[in-house]
């Protein structure tokens, strides 16, 4: 998806910085999973704007669009689509270059470091779904990905025990089109909305959120667009 290293790692860093904030921040206090991956949906967003001072601030991208769109998956109720799919989170990004796009989905189930009952069958869960799903752990030094087949080779094993990276790297491998699901990545249309929803209703979740960080033709700025659905 995107060939250049540099900007690739420096867009990677920018949204697991994201992450791991928040998990540092909350993982601690007596803050849900679910509460955490919703703050993170919405920090996610918001991080538009700081891809967009991180790219001027250092160096412009090549000329190819970066959409990334992130929807947090309702736990409660009857039928709740966590049950169903064993996610949190639902995370696509979709890179653009020269009119040609190629976008990726993953499905994420988080978990603070010392709550495991249950995270393997909601792994099966998200495996049957797609081979691209992590369990992402909410540690008090970061947020850890574990690959959500690890999880389930090693049912009795604690989650520090696991083989874990960053959610950074995971990130980077997505943008690097090495790790991600074309099949659960968000279609190309002009109407994005429309979009998101037909994905959305694919996978069952009523709602979701993105943001488009866009490379003109004129490398010397960077525009932000920003959209939300309620």
């Amino acid at each position: 998806m995107i060939d250049d290293e540099d900007a690739r790692k420096r867009l990677a860093r920018i949204f697991g910085a994201v992450v791991d904030e928040l998990s540092v921040k909350h993982a601690p206090r007596k803050t849900s999973e679910p509460q955490i991956s919703s703050k993170i949906g919405e920090a996610l967003e918001r991080a538009g704007a700081a891809a967009k001072a991180e790219i001027e601030g250092r160096q412009t991208l090549p000329p190819y669009d970066i959409r990334i769109t992130v929807q947090d998956i309702p736990d409660r109720g009857p039928g709740a689509m966590e049950e169903q799919l064993g996610a949190d989170l639902y995370v696509n990004i979709t890179v653009r270059l020269g009119g040609r796009p190629k976008s990726k989905g993953v499905l994420i189930q988080a978990k603070k470091s010392r709550r495991r009952e249950g995270l393997a069958q909601q792994c099966r869960k998200m495996r049957a779904q797609t081979d691209s799903a992590y369990a992402w752990i909410y540690e008090d030094d970061g947020c850890w990905a574990i690959d959500a087949q690890t999880v389930i080779d090693h049912p009795d094993t604690a989650l520090r025990g696991l083989k874990r990276r960053s959610v950074t790297d995971v990130f980077d491998a997505v943008l690097a089109c090495s790790e991600g699901d074309v099949e659960i990545g968000l279609p190309d249309d002009e109407d994005e909305t429309a979009a998101l929803d037909r994905v959305l209703n694919r996978l069952g979740t009523p709602r979701g959120v993105s943001f488009v960080v866009t490379k003109p033709a004129k490398r010397s700025s960077v525009s932000v667009e920003l959209r939300g659905r309620g």
